[in-house]
Order: structure tokens, then sequence, then C-alpha cells
């Protein structure tokens, strides 16, 4: 079997990471996980507005958690403070 790694690597476009954007973002990516207690966490991976990605995360946003689970909310607008998402 052939590691295809180098050239997945070579076609996929590599987008700078960051953990310091504070603001808004665009959802590119968006689940949510249940945890054990019930709770839901939200984590999404967003497009700040210089072009960089954030990975956020939040617990107790259950109506955030409510419309990735209904209907996806890639393309909208989330506000973010670092790696915490604020809804």
């Amino acid at each position: 079997m052939a590691d295809l790694g180098d050239a997945a690597a070579r076609a996929t476009a590599a987008v700078p990471t960051t953990a310091d954007h504070r603001g808004p973002a665009t959802v590119a990516a968006a689940t949510v996980r249940p945890e054990r207690d019930g709770s839901r966490t939200v984590l999404v991976i967003a497009g700040a507005p210089d072009g960089r990605r954030v990975v956020a995360t939040a617990t107790g946003l259950g109506a955030l958690a409510d419309a990735i689970e209904r209907d996806g909310i890639v393309g909208d607008a989330v506000e973010v403070d670092g790696v915490a998402l604020l809804g």
C-alpha cells in the first residue's frame, strides 16, 4: 500500500492557525461532542478576518449546539476569544 501523505500535503493548501484571535470569525467546520455528564461541548474551526484559522470550544451554548445538530452553521459568524467560543 502506497503512502500518500506527501502527495496529499502537496495538493492541500496549508492555512496558518492562531490561538490569539479575539473577535468575529466565520465557521468552516463545527461539531458537538456529548459529555458523560449530559452536557455538550461545541467545537468549531473558524476563519479569522486575517485568513488564519482558529479552533475554539465551549460548553453551555445549548442553542448553538442545537443549531449545529439541526442545520449546521458553516458560513455563520461566531465570536471567539483565543480558543474560547463565545457564541
